[in-house]
C-alpha cells in the first residue's frame, strides 16, 4: 500500500513539473516580447535625451552669434561643417553643424532624405506626408516687437528661416509658411532632396509658449529667440513583429530647445 502511494506521489510531481514547463513555454514568447520592448524603449529614450542635450548645446553655442549676413559669424555659401577657416560661417548652417556635433554618437546624417519637387519640406500634418520622417535639424529665429496697429499697441511675432545679403543690405528672410531652415535641404542641394518642416507652428505653438498672457506680452520689450529642432529615426534593436504592431519601427523622435538671441532683436533699422 505504501509503495503504491509513493508511486502516485512521484507521478503527481512529474505531472506538475511537466505542467509548469508547458506553462513556461506558453508564456515565454510574451515575456521575451515585453523584455525586448522595454529594452527598445530604454534605448529610444536614451537617444531622445541625447537629442535634447544636442539641441540645447547647439542653440546655446549660437546664442551669442550675429545672424545678420554681413557679420563675420553669419554668412557664407560654404556647406562644410569643418571647424576654423575651412568651415561654414552661415549662421543657420553653423548652428546645425554644431548641433550635429553635440548629438554624437547619434549620426543625424546617416540617411539621405527622399527626393522632392521644388522646395517643399516634409509636413507630417499633411496626409501625403503623414508617414514620412527623416533625420534632420531645423533652425528658426523668432522676433517679438510691440508695434502700433491703428493706435493700439500690439505684439508682433515673426519667424525667419534664412539670412540674406543683397547689395550691402543684410536682413533675415521671413518664414511665411512656418517651415523653418532644414539642414538636410541645405546639405543635399544636388540632387534636390526634401527636409523636415518645423513641428512648431508660429501662432499655434510658439506664441503661447513665448508670450503667454497677451496683455502682459504687449508691454514686453522687443526680443528674439533661436529655436533648434532635432528629428531622428530610432531603429529598434530587435524589431519583433508583435512589438511592431504597437510601436512603429523606426521610432520617430523629435526634440527642441529655445534660447534668447539678442543680436536678432527687432529694431527700427536692423543693424549687424
Amino acid at each position: 500500500m505504501m509503495e503504491h502511494l509513493s508511486k502516485v506521489k512521484i507521478a503527481m510531481r512529474q505531472r506538475e513539473r511537466g505542467q509548469a514547463f508547458v506553462e513556461l513555454l506558453l508564456i515565454m514568447p510574451i515575456l521575451l516580447i515585453v523584455i525586448a520592448g522595454m529594452v527598445d524603449v530604454v534605448f529610444a529614450f536614451n537617444d531622445y535625451l541625447q537629442m535634447l542635450d544636442g539641441a540645447r548645446n547647439g542653440a546655446r553655442d549660437s546664442a551669442n552669434l550675429n545672424p545678420y549676413p554681413n557679420a563675420i559669424s553669419a554668412y557664407d555659401t560654404n556647406l562644410s561643417c569643418a571647424s576654423g577657416v575651412s568651415g561654414t560661417k552661415n549662421f543657420f548652417r553653423r548652428t546645425a553643424c554644431n548641433t550635429a556635433s553635440f548629438l554624437k554618437p547619434i549620426d543625424i546624417r546617416i540617411e539621405a532624405p527622399p527626393p522632392y519637387n521644388g522646395s517643399t519640406c516634409i509636413d507630417r500634418s499633411v496626409p501625403a506626408d503623414a508617414d514620412k520622417f527623416i533625420n534632420d535639424i531645423v533652425i528658426s529665429i523668432f522676433t517679438t516687437a510691440v508695434v502700433d496697429v491703428g493706435g493700439v499697441q500690439t505684439l508682433e511675432l515673426k519667424r525667419f528661416d534664412n539670412n540674406v545679403y543683397n547689395g550691402g543690405n543684410p536682413y533675415l528672410q521671413e518664414d511665411l509658411d512656418d517651415s523653418g531652415w532644414s539642414f538636410m535641404m541645405d546639405q543635399y542641394q544636388s540632387p534636390n532632396k526634401r527636409g523636415m518642416c518645423s513641428q512648431l507652428q508660429k501662432d499655434t505653438n510658439i506664441r503661447p509658449l513665448l508670450l503667454g498672457d497677451t496683455v502682459a506680452a504687449n508691454s514686453a520689450p522687443n526680443t528674439a529667440y533661436l529655436l533648434v529642432e532635432v528629428f531622428f529615426r530610432h531603429y529598434q534593436l530587435f524589431d519583433l513583429p508583435a512589438f511592431g504592431d504597437f510601436i512603429q519601427n523606426p521610432i520617430p523622435l523629435h526634440a527642441y530647445a529655445i534660447f534668447s538671441l539678442a543680436a536678432a532683436e527687432a529694431t527700427p533699422t536692423p543693424e549687424p
